[in-house]
């Protein structure tokens, strides 16, 4: 409910916040329902947590704000 896993290399998974699927804040939850396990998507890094092992990942973050 708060967001979707992403598996980056083998044994690397971030985690793509349910704010971070889209600038539309209304359509966050909608995003969230369409990702199918398994899926491919494209993502950017957001930060890298090396003391808490996390990796935050964004969707939203590819395009621009409009």
């Amino acid at each position: 409910d708060f967001g979707i896993f992403v598996k980056v290399h083998d044994e690397i998974d971030g985690m793509v916040h349910v704010s971070d699927l889209s600038w539309d804040e209304i359509k966050c939850q909608e995003d969230l329902e369409k990702f199918k396990k398994g899926e491919k998507v494209k993502v950017k890094i957001l930060e890298i947590n090396a003391e808490k092992e996390r990796i935050s990942l964004g969707i939203k973050q590819l395009e621009n704000d409009s």
